[in-house]
Parts: structure tokens; C-alpha cells; sequence
């Protein structure tokens, strides 16, 4: 599913948008069809059965009005606090803020299928913090992740000494540096 992201370089903060565009496909089948079973499920054990067709049309209806909407997620960059606000997870909209200090630094992670043990993570933009990882923007892919890293280096430059001060792999882990810094 891909995804776009809109950068805007204000006075003292960057803002970035990520918006994924889901498939036509995804979008008519999935939130319709699990809008319905719920209807039928909530239905059928709890209400007459005459009831069970009214039920399913608004599961329907319901189902298929979630999924019109875009997810979208944003984060604002500035020299003190990450702030990172949309949906992840499918988890209700909300807002997290995490102060500079406490990101080690800035890393791509791939998708990890949830299961019964766990929970579904979505691809993005994650900084590591503490001894875990925080995800700060999710849907991008590898490549904007890079160029959401370099525009926050670029300007932000005390950040990326502090990131490479704490990264493991030194100076080579946040820039895409094929020749060594002179």
C-alpha cells in the first residue's frame, strides 16, 4: 500500500505527514465485511431475528464508513520534543511526546505481523528509546524513513552528534555517507 508523506520546514520545527492510501480492494472488503459479521454475531445472540437483516445493513453501513477514511499519522520535529499524533495500531487517534534527550536515535523498522502473543507493528520511522523502540511515524517505507532522517539532521544537527554519540554503529548508522567525512 503506498504511502506519501508531506514535509514542511517552519521556523524552529519540521512537520511530516504520512498518509496510506489503502486499495480499493482492501478498503470495500475488510471494514464492510467485519461490520457485518459483527452485526450478525451481536444479532443473532442478542436480539430477535427479525431484527438480524436491519442489523447486517448497518454493519454494512458502518463497516464501510470506517474504511473511507485515510490513515494518516504526523510528527513535529523541534529542538526539545518529538511529537508524534494518528492512528497506529489501530488503536484510537492519540498524541505522544517524547523529549530529545531521551531518543538514542532514529531507525527504519519492517512490519511485524501481530499474533496471539503479540501485538501487529506497522512498518515506520521508530527511535529507540530506553531499552525499547517508540514509533514515531508509521507507514513509510525504508527510503522515506532515510530522507525523514536526513531533513531532521540537516536540521537539527545536535540531534544527529547525539544519535551517533549513542548509536552502536558511530557515525555511519544515520547518514547514507559512502565516502568517508573529510
Amino acid at each position: 500500500m503506498p504511502t506519501i508523506y508531506e514535509l514542511r520546514e517552519l521556523e524552529d520545527e519540521l512537520f511530516i505527514r504520512a498518509i496510506r492510501k489503502e486499495t480499493v480492494g482492501r478498503r470495500l472488503l475488510s471494514g464492510p465485511i467485519v461490520g457485518a459479521s459483527s452485526a450478525l454475531f451481536v444479532g443473532y445472540y442478542f436480539f430477535p431475528h427479525t431484527w438480524l437483516p436491519a442489523l447486517l445493513l448497518l454493519g454494512l453501513i458502518i463497516g464501510l464508513v470506517a474504511m473511507l477514511g485515510e490513515k494518516k499519522a504526523s510528527l513535529r520535529v523541534t529542538k526539545l520534543e518529538f511529537r508524534c499524533s494518528g492512528r497506529f495500531r489501530g488503536e484510537p487517534r492519540f498524541e505522544r511526546v517524547i523529549c530529545t534527550p531521551d531518543v538514542n536515535w532514529l531507525e527504519y523498522q519492517q512490519e511485524s505481523e501481530g499474533g496471539s502473543d503479540f501485538a501487529h507493528i506497522p512498518s515506520g520511522l521508530y527511535a529507540s528509546v530506553g531499552n525499547g523502540s517508540s514509533c514515531f511515524l508509521p507507514y513509510v517505507d525504508e527510503k522515506q524513513s532515510h530522507e525523514i532522517i536526513a531533513k531532521i539532521e540537516t536540521k537539527f544537527p545536535h540531534l544527529a552528534d547525539q544519535w551517533r554519540k549513542n548509536s552502536p554503529y558511530d557515525r555511519n548508522f544515520t547518514t547514507m555517507r559512502l565516502t568517508p567525512p573529510t
